[in-house]
């Protein structure tokens, strides 16, 4: 049989990511007999990534209302814009263990009423969440500034997410509060209200932010569902809980094979963040409430949402963002705030 080199993909198609996967397999099947390494990612997430390219028009061509998707589009599209822009957070990051300890105290002090924060800036919610769903959430939703504060750190500069809990903090703020060259000590306040956004769904095709954002930046997050579990793992508590329950349930079944599940969950942890880029909001970008948008549906509240296909993504355009919020930061709009 003929290598798929190229396919005709109906815009139909695009809503319907379980069956456009199937569709999308052989092709990249081939590629990867042909050497396409898509580390650190895995099948099912690539093609997810893929699915969300095509909706975002990120990849490959419209013609009409088809997309036309090649080979040489999945090859350029992954090894010139996600390959660069992928930064893999693990378990020997300190970062990670950071994230842990605020999304633990911002959920348990959202139940106790002591933050303003409440869970919808991480989550959808209709109804009241459980608490490690609300952990997870937040989680997910914080891990984009860390990765910022990584990916930062490339070009030579410190910036500092905001990890403020306390009941006083205005409900939306900078995800970003300061920002200081590496090569010098001193650190400034960030003048701007920076959104960094990042999301589990891979397939996603929308950048959103809140209104009175200046800038907007946003990634995408192949985040293992069994991610607390490993880090409680890593960090033995897990291993600790096991050996606890095997000391008090009785070894008959089911409770002994439950177990061994238990103790078969893998410790080490690397989540893969992919910058797909930022935008600037403006009255183009504004989506009022009760809008639909195409692979989303209803817009819940009035935002900024931007289709990822039109976000700024190269390394320069990146940098050279970092240094002018640099600039006007350490030109006195936002106050000196002494030195690290």
């Amino acid at each position: 049989m003929k290598p798929m080199t190229q396919i005709t993909i109906r815009a139909n198609s695009l809503k319907r990511p379980s069956a456009l996967k199937r569709t999308l397999r052989p092709l990249l099947a081939d590629l990867k007999a042909k050497a396409l390494d898509y580390h650190p990612y895995n099948e099912d997430q690539l093609l997810e990534l893929l699915i969300g390219a095509l909706r975002g028009e990120e990849c490959g061509r419209k013609s009409k209302k088809d997309y036309i998707l090649a080979q040489r589009d999945i090859k350029d599209w992954f090894e010139k814009r996600v390959k660069p822009g992928t930064l893999e957070i693990s378990h020997e990051n300190a970062e990670m263990y950071y994230l842990l300890t605020f999304a633990l105290a911002a959920a348990l002090q959202m139940y106790m009423g002591g933050t303003r924060m409440t869970a919808t800036e991480f989550s959808r919610r209709e109804k009241r969440r459980p608490l490690l769903q609300v952990v997870a959430d937040i989680f997910t939703g914080k891990i984009g500034e860390v990765a910022t504060q990584l990916l930062a750190r490339r070009y030579g500069y410190e910036v500092q997410p905001d990890w403020d809990l306390s009941p006083e903090r205005a409900q939306y703020r900078s995800d970003l509060t300061r920002i200081r060259r590496i090569d010098d000590g001193r650190i400034y306040n960030i003048p701007w209200t920076i959104s960094v956004k990042s999301s589990a769904s891979l397939t996603g095709a929308w950048a959103e932010a809140p209104v009175g954002a200046n800038v907007a930046l946003f990634w995408k997050v192949a985040l293992p569902e069994d991610f607390l579990f490993r880090l409680l793992q890593y960090i033995s508590s897990w291993t600790k809980l096991v050996c606890f329950l095997d000391k008090r349930v009785k070894k008959a079944p089911p409770f002994n094979e439950f177990l061994k599940k238990m103790n078969n969950i893998k410790p080490e942890l690397i989540i893969p963040c992919y910058f797909v880029g930022f935008y600037e909001p403006s009255e183009k970008t504004l989506r009022k409430k009760g809008q639909d948008l195409p692979y989303l549906g209803e817009v819940r509240e009035t935002k900024h949402m931007c289709p990822i296909g039109r976000l700024r993504w190269k390394p320069q355009d990146f940098q050279g963002l970092l240094a002018q919020i640099y600039r006007e930061a350490s030109a006195g709009a936002g106050g000196h705030h002494g030195r690290t």
